[in-house]
């Protein structure tokens, strides 16, 4: 993705990716000032931990992960950023029965090919408030729109409480492989 040539010299620095590895990925975290999030001197860290709670400096992830990112010593306290991941050829039927209120940051698929044309559905459920209260939150056809990617980035906040699920369906008939990515902030105050 390019970067938008208003920015300052200093900001552009900051997210440029590296001319010495062109394909590498990256990630920066910073502070909402623009400094660097990492900086062990004043007590501040990034700890990147796979599912089971073990730092880790490399991952592969892979059917049915988690991730998480935490993010200490932040002034509303400590949060955690969770990667959900499912692969496979099935239908999808991922369920997150939440212990916590989550902030959704995102949704994301890939088919390898097309798949057929039913509905990728993205719900919140209230166990409390019954099936009343049950919204879909995003919806989309990929094989009617011939994609083979779909994103789902909410607009505003999207908080969902420890008495709901977050669920995610799609009818995969013609048994197309498939990745998928559920991104969250947990450790809302």
């Amino acid at each position: 993705m390019a970067l938008d040539n208003q920015i300052s010299d200093r900001e552009y620095k900051k997210f440029k990716i590296s001319t010495s590895a062109p394909t590498q990925t990256g990630i920066v975290v910073v502070n909402p000032d623009g400094s660097d999030v990492f900086n062990p001197a004043v007590g501040q860290d990034v700890n990147v931990r796979d599912g089971s709670g073990t730092s880790i400096t490399s991952s592969v992830v892979g059917a049915d992960t988690g991730l998480d990112v935490n993010i200490l010593n932040d002034p509303d306290g400590p949060r955690t950023i969770t990667l959900n991941t499912d692969t496979g050829t099935g239908n999808i039927s991922v369920n997150l029965a939440l212990a916590a209120v989550i902030k959704i940051l995102g949704v994301k698929i890939h088919f390898a090919s097309v798949p057929t044309a039913n509905d990728f559905v993205v719900t919140s459920g209230n166990l409390a408030g019954g099936p009343a209260f049950d919204t879909v939150l995003y919806k989309a056809n990929p094989g009617t729109l011939g994609v083979t990617d779909l994103l789902w980035v909410p607009a505003g906040e999207v908080l969902l409480t420890a008495d709901e699920t977050l669920t995610v369906t799609f009818t995969n008939t013609g048994a197309t492989q498939y990745g998928l990515t559920i991104t969250y902030e947990q450790g809302l105050q």
